[in-house]
């Protein structure tokens, strides 16, 4: 046995980055605005029972699909957390997602990186409260990025195409330094 005493510290060279990863970067500023405005991140699953592209070797019967879209997980996952929200100690149910889905084309397969928020609130009187607080988080993500949104909005959920939206943003040239607690 040689010993860690006798084993010598040394000290990576700082490599710089030629560039920073654009998609992070943007993804980072996009959780930070959600959950400033209250919504909270979720990670569904890319298979689904139905849909268009479908898995030669599908590890479950039920999940043998590749998604097309964010929206259909994101209106489960509002359908199956809005019964808890009075255990959760909030008026409504605020959920977003940034996640890889599947396209067939002619040419194959593509994928690409998508973004959806869903808002869902008690039944109410008022039926546009959905619609209200989704419409400020999308202002509020758009003063964010500083781009107009091209965003697909039905019954309380907004989805947008992140690969898209990252030819109009400019390249980022520092990650920005986030210190955990005080925002």
């Amino acid at each position: 046995i040689y010993g860690y005493e006798h084993v010598t510290a040394v000290v990576p060279e700082p490599v710089p980055l030629p560039e920073y990863n654009a998609r992070h970067y943007y993804s980072e500023q996009i959780r930070h605005c959600l959950t400033a405005q209250g919504f909270s991140e979720v990670i569904t699953s890319s298979f689904q029972k139905k849909d268009v592209l479908q898995l030669k070797n599908a590890l479950a019967s039920d999940k043998s699909y590749l998604r097309s879209n964010l929206t259909a997980n994101i209106e489960a996952a509002l359908d199956h957390n809005m019964p808890h929200a009075d255990v959760l100690g909030v008026p409504d149910i605020r959920i977003f997602e940034i996640g890889t889905v599947f396209e067939k084309r002619d040419d194959g397969i593509a994928e690409h990186v998508s973004v959806a928020l869903g808002v869902r609130v008690r039944p109410s009187g008022y039926s546009g409260k959905e619609d209200a607080i989704l419409s400020e988080a999308l202002t509020a993500l758009e003063g964010t990025l500083g781009v107009q949104l091209n965003a697909h909005v039905q019954k309380g959920i907004a989805e947008f195409d992140l690969a898209a939206l990252l030819q109009q943003l400019p390249a980022p040239t520092a990650y920005d330094e986030v210190v955990v607690g005080k925002e």
